[in-house]
Formats: structure tokens, sequence, C-alpha cells
């Protein structure tokens, strides 16, 4: 089956994606009003719920032959409430605007329609035809990483805040810069992944879940944030650093859509800007039967700064990567822990992200909540517990099991916190 493509643009997707609900939302009626004991419960409230089941009442608009993510403060479900993969009029799933959009490969549901052009752009990693999807398939039983290069269709210069991230399964990360000047497009086997590198790229940020959204959570942008913008120069080319392993026993596709937001020039109030610090490459030579608990820490900072937003990046033998702040004073505030890296969380820090309360004991995820601010002489410190319970010597590499990485990723607006990494035990 061959798709439409607009330049770097999934057009469509498949059939609505089916949720039988326990419960009747209104007597125990219908979809049509009709009680029919054979026929699915239907519960308006849920954002699990088809739209195309929903009554006139609850529909903002119709997604039914969207080619479009409308953006806008109106949901698909008014009747439900806000929910990033499934009721998020900044990324309407393909599969519920078009049932033709079906392929042989898990994760059609990820998926996401562009933003109109004179609202947004989206970026997209892909094949042509799904028949035939060449290098973009990964068989059963394979690793790889490799960069990916293409250039967003934005024809001017334009801001924005407000992202999403959407990749298929398979994906372990997909890490994205902005090169100073194009190299060359379609796949490589080397790339830059920015300043923090040696390069001359800037960070679009990524993902490491198949669904992360800026904001998280919400269909508003917190209010301190609202005149945070970064700059996409005319048709800016995207480096996609792309890290796949497949456990299943089908091939998969290595496929991403990156949805990009316009704001006025005018909002624009404060840069956004984003670090990448790293471990040590070296420290990574643990050999076989060993634990170590390696930790770093940034320079004092050199003037205040604000953090926006927080990611850790380790693989198969990392069993712990925490953050923490050390005031200038002495106090210590946790601010990151990561578990499992197959789903390693990005957690923003405002007003309205309610990131989960960690737990050390109980090895759950969490984050500080709420803003945190990095004063002048406070220091970012970050942690791997890695445990190579393999039978060789681990490296600093992108082989989820043979190799291992420490590095924390934050967005940040004001000075950067972060300028070097050294070991602090």
């Amino acid at each position: 089956m061959k798709r439409a493509v607009f330049f770097g643009v999934c057009m469509l997707g498949l059939g609505f994606a089916c949720s039988e609900s326990p419960e009747l939302n209104q007597s125990d009626a219908g979809p049509t009003g009709d009680k029919d004991a054979s026929m699915p419960a239907l519960v308006v409230t849920d954002p699990t719920t088809p739209f195309e089941l929903l009554p006139d009442n609850c529909k903002g608009f119709e997604v039914k032959g969207r080619t479009t993510s409308p953006g806008g403060d109106t949901l698909p479900n008014t009747c439900a409430p806000f929910d990033g993969k499934l009721n998020n009029p900044y990324a309407i799933r393909c599969i519920d605007a078009d049932p033709a959009y079906r392929t042989k490969f898990a994760g059609d549901e990820f998926c996401i329609l562009p933003p109109p052009e004179d609202l947004g752009t989206q970026v997209h990693v892909g094949p042509e035809s799904y028949d035939n999807p060449g290098q973009f398939a990964l068989a059963a039983g394979a690793e790889t990483t490799a960069y990916f290069n293409v250039n967003a269709p934005n024809a001017t210069a334009r801001y924005y805040y407000r992202a999403n991230w959407r990749m298929r399964p398979g994906g372990h990360h997909v890490l994205i810069s902005l090169p100073a000047r194009d190299i060359t497009d379609g796949w490589t086997a080397v790339g830059d992944m920015g300043s923090e590198f040696g390069g001359a790229a800037k960070s679009f940020g990524g993902s490491q879940r198949p669904v992360v959204d800026r904001p998280q959570g919400t269909l508003e942008i917190p209010a301190e944030n609202k005149g945070l913008g970064q700059q996409l120069p005319a048709h800016q080319q995207f480096s996609f650093n792309l890290h796949h392993i497949n456990v299943s026993q089908e091939p998969i596709l290595r496929e991403v859509w990156v949805n990009a937001w316009y704001m006025d020039d005018k909002d624009v109030t404060a840069p956004m800007s984003t670090f990448a610090a790293t471990g040590n490459p070296g420290d990574m030579a643990i050999p076989a039967g060993r634990a170590v608990k390696l930790e770093y820490k940034c320079g004092a900072a050199t003037a205040d700064t604000r953090l926006i937003s927080m990611y850790g990046h380790y693989h198969a033998h990392n069993e712990r990567f925490g953050a923490w702040l050390v005031r200038a004073g002495g106090e210590r505030v946790s601010i990151y822990e990561s578990y499992d890296w197959e789903d390693i969380p990005v957690f923003q820090f405002d007003s309205q992200s309610k990131n989960p309360v960690p737990n050390l004991m109980a090895k759950t995820d969490g984050a500080f909540s709420g803003l945190l601010s990095v004063k002048a002489g406070d220091e970012v410190h970050f942690q791997c517990e890695v445990n190579n319970d393999s039978n060789a010597t681990l490296a600093f590499t992108n082989e989820t099991f043979t190799g291992e990485m420490c590095i924390l990723f934050a967005g940040y607006t004001g000075a950067n916190p972060c300028t070097r990494v050294q070991r602090a035990n």
C-alpha cells in the first residue's frame, strides 16, 4: 500500500481503536439512543471512546476526514478530559482520522496529523511506501543506531514552544539536533549531536517513550512558559539520532513524527535552551560481574536560571538514574528518578505538571513538581548505578546490552547551569 505524502508529513491513519467500557454514561442506551444489550457500553467521558461514536454534543469538531491537527483550545471530545495521546487537538491520531490507514507494522496508533501550514510544521522519518520500507524496516532480533537527516517544510523562520514527539514501538530513543548547516540527507552512520558534543548544532529535545508532549498532561501552556521560544530557521535540517532494538518476532518500522507549533515573534520574551551532561565515557569500561555507582556534577551555576524539563539516558545494565540539586548552602533537592531503561520518562518542571513522587525503595519513577529554580552557586548532580551482570566488559556504546551510557538532558531558560561535567565520587 502506498501512502500519499506531503514533504516529511504523514497524511492520514488507520481506523478507530475500539474500546469497550464496563458501564454506560447515559442510562443504558446505545450511541443512537436505542437500548441494545448487544452493543458495547458508551462512556462519553472516557478518552478511549472512539470519536465517531460520540453524540454531537460531545464533538468539539469532526475528526474523521481531517488531514491536519487543528490545535486550539477545543478538545475533539469535549465531554472527556484532555489526554495527550487520545484527546489532543494538537496531535490527532491518523487512525482516528482515516479508517484506510493500516500498515503491517506495530504502532499505527502513534502516527499523528501535522499542523496546518500556517500554524506549525511536521518533520517525519519514515518510508514513502509501507509495502517497500527499505532501510526503515528492522528485522526481528536486530539492533541498530543511525542518523536520519531531513529538512523541515517551513518556508520562513518561526519560533516555537509547543511540540509533540511520536515514535513506533522498538525505539529506545530519538534524540534530535538542528545542525548549523545542512549535512547529507537520509540515513548516515554519524551525525552532529549538538554543541554539547563539540559540534555547532542546537537540540530539539527528544523522546524515549512513544508519546511525549510539551506541555505535558495539559492543553494550556503554563503561564510562566508562555514567553519561552526557540527559533526554527526556514527549512531547518533535523538530524535524528535513532536507536532501535527489535525484541519482537516480526519486523518493526523505524518511524517518527514531530510536530512543532509556531509562536508569534512578538510573544517571545525569553530564549529556551538545552544541555546534555555526559558522564565520562571511560567510566563505562566496567568489568563483568562488577557493580558501580557513578556520580557526576556540573560546575556551580554562575547565574540564576530555571530548569524546564529533564530526562536521563542509559541502557540495560543501569538500575537507577537519579539527579538532584545541591544548593549553595548545602541543601540537597531530589529532582529526577528513573529505573527502567525500556521506558525512560521526560519530566517537566512548571506550575501545571504534577510529576509522580519518586520512591527509591520501591524503585518507581518520579520527579520534582513545580517551578525549579537554580541559583548562582547551586550544582546539578546525577548518578548512574550500573550492574554489569553480563560476561563481558561494558563500553561506552549505543548497544543496549553490551554498552552503557550516563547522560543527563535538560531544558532551561536563563544561564546554562551545566557548562562542564566532572566526577563527584
